[in-house]
């Protein structure tokens, strides 16, 4: 079991490698590449706890880049002080 497991780590990770070479170009592939690592990450769930940071962000960026669906919606174009306007304020009195 150990070996089988040896070996789906090393296809998800070579095909994490492959997908973040396939980030910089419009490949057709990505699709299957994202499909198969989700399949061998549903079907071993520890292979999660195996892959490095780097290797969950490479995963990420091709899953945002394949549905244009992004995770954490980024802050832009909006200074400090707007974005603490909308904070309130709290005292004492409103603990």
């Amino acid at each position: 079991m150990s070996a089988d497991i040896d070996f789906i780590k090393l296809d998800v990770q070579g095909r994490i490698q492959q997908l973040s070479a396939k980030l910089l170009e419009q490949d057709p592939m990505l699709p299957v590449h994202l499909s198969a690592i989700h399949g061998a990450l549903i079907q071993y769930e520890e292979l999660v706890h195996l892959l490095n940071d780097d290797e969950i962000k490479q995963l990420i960026a091709g899953q945002v880049r394949h549905t244009g669906v992004s995770v954490v919606k980024e802050i832009t174009g909006k200074s400090k002080a707007t974005i603490s306007s909308r904070i309130p304020k709290t005292s004492v009195d409103d603990l």
